[in-house]
């Protein structure tokens, strides 16, 4: 018989559990293993430290050494007792309710039904205060057996009216959780609106009266729901002042529920990335670096590995502002921190996050005219290949990998097969509107065939103004904010750099 994860196929697992830990983790191991010494050696802190020193694990080189002799009861031990002490270590909300419940079935067993009972109050508080309504329910599961034991009819229909309540909040829940998903899933697929078609199944589910009554969603999280759908469909259509308008309920709403941020700050996390995007599209960078702040503020309390990545990726918004008000050289100190501290939380981080943050970085160094470093991130994306999630951020990785490459001036023969890929891919996934085709033919006729010293102004003077009209296009405007592709032209144009055309045009100056 074998512990949990610790099977002869997956004799990595305790590897690559000692390697996730954070430096805090790692002491409060060596403080947990030192209380639960048997004897004059913890062997286990032993055996931990020497994986710890491993770069990769070698089963060999630890069967070597005679003080593991046995070495593979040693390993299901010590990957026990480092889920142990990580428990401890991060102890909160739902590892204590969690203990709550132990405690309740351990009690009743004895027939203890007092003690019991204290502990049934006990969750409860937790469990109304946090609304978890799920454990709320297991709660209650307990309570309508000690009801039964005790043969108390009374306490029996109290439990069960309690939990037709909890039901009834557990399905509004889910039931605008559900409706959410809905949106997000679309989001994720598509990107902003490019087609009128897209978002007419959005428009009917906001005409229904679930959507339209913001009383109806009974919970914090229901109203959270509420206002992501209203959020993502204004967020589609790159409505931010509507971005805004929910994205601050939601911010407020959380702020006055501090409760539910302590059990479920990667929920708060997500509300302050929606109102960080928001802001950035309406230009309010004053209150966008205000919360930025407090963000940054906010990760120092984190203890989650999980979370802390979480809120290191949405630190990205600070070099998007950067990126918006053309502040390019005040960027670097910032954007190498952002590097450097990527190597910590990066096995931490889903593809689209990495994606995004690396993109993010590549646009600081093309404003840097950094365009080998830029190409760097760039390529970090391109080995992923294709994402099969936000084709639209995609496409405009696909693009401005095709100009950062003309910048650098990269080969032509490299650049005719970046450009004949990236057109099958526009095509394959039926990308090529107005905007992308403009950008390709563009491409195709003057870029490949680019020559030092040719007058390339009229040119792009002329796809500026093309670019200009597209961009009162409702359904094509939205391609032209992922990058700045009209400032770039006019760099070209005006013989400036891009940072200064981007900085001449920032209201934030």
């Amino acid at each position: 018989m074998y512990f949990w994860g610790m099977s002869k196929d997956n004799t990595g697992h305790l590897f690559s559990l000692i390697k996730s830990l954070s430096k805090a983790e790692k002491r409060h191991f060596k403080v947990y293993s030192s209380k639960h010494v048997i004897g004059d050696e913890n062997i286990y802190v032993s055996l931990f430290d020497a994986i710890e020193k491993q770069n990769v694990y070698d089963e060999k080189e630890l069967k070597g050494q005679k003080l593991f002799h046995d070495l593979s009861s040693l390993k299901k031990r010590l990957y026990q007792s480092v889920l142990r002490s990580l428990e401890e270590f991060h102890s909160g909300i739902g590892i204590d309710l969690r203990s709550s419940l132990n405690h309740i079935e351990i009690l009743f067993d004895r027939s203890l039904l007092d003690h019991c009972e204290r502990q049934i109050r006990k969750a409860k508080k937790i469990v109304r205060k946090y609304e978890l309504f799920e454990e709320w329910l297991e709660v209650l599961r307990w309570e309508y057996r000690l009801a039964v034991k005790r043969f108390d009819m009374s306490m029996r229909k109290h439990v069960l009216a309690e939990e037709n309540n909890v039901i009834v909040l557990l399905n509004n829940q889910k039931k605008y959780r559900d409706l959410a998903n809905l949106f997000s899933f679309k989001y994720q697929k598509y990107g902003t609106e490019r087609s009128p078609v897209y978002v007419a199944e959005m428009k009917k589910h906001l005409s229904s009266s679930t959507l339209k009554d913001e009383s109806l969603a009974l919970s914090v999280r229901a109203k959270q729901n509420f206002y992501d759908c209203h959020y993502l469909f204004s967020l589609i259509r790159e409505d931010y002042k509507n971005s805004y308008r929910f994205s601050k309920k939601m911010t407020d709403m959380y702020l006055e529920n501090p409760a539910i941020i302590e059990c479920n700050p990667s929920s708060y996390l997500t509300v302050v990335n929606n109102f960080l995007v928001a802001c950035n599209g309406i230009e309010n960078y004053s209150e966008m670096l205000d919360y930025l702040d407090k963000l940054e503020e906010m990760r120092k309390d984190i203890k989650s590995p999980s979370d802390q990545a979480l809120a290191f990726f949405y630190m990205y918004h600070l070099l998007n502002y950067f990126i918006s008000t053309g502040a390019f050289k005040e960027s670097q100190e910032d954007v190498k921190r952002m590097e450097s501290e990527l190597l910590v939380h990066e096995n931490n981080l889903n593809r689209l996050q990495k994606i995004i943050l690396y993109a993010t970085i590549a646009q600081i160094y093309f404003g840097l005219e950094n365009y080998k470093r830029c190409l760097f991130w760039l390529n970090k994306i391109m080995s992923f290949g294709e994402m099969k999630v936000r084709t639209d951020i995609e496409c405009f990785v696909r693009l401005f990998y095709l100009i950062t490459h003309y910048e650098a001036k990269s080969d032509k023969m490299l650049m005719a097969s970046l450009l004949k890929s990236t057109y099958r891919f526009l095509y394959k996934h039926q990308r090529l509107y107005k905007f992308e085709a403009a950008m390709m033919q563009f491409m195709r006729k003057y870029m490949l065939r680019w020559n030092p010293g040719q007058n390339m102004k009229e040119p792009f003077n002329v796809l500026r103004k093309k670019f200009e009209q597209l961009s009162k296009d409702t359904y094509e405007r939205h391609a032209l904010n992922y990058f700045d592709f009209i400032s770039w032209l006019e760099s070209k144009i005006e013989d400036k750099s891009f940072a200064s055309i981007v900085f001449g045009k920032s209201r934030w100056v």
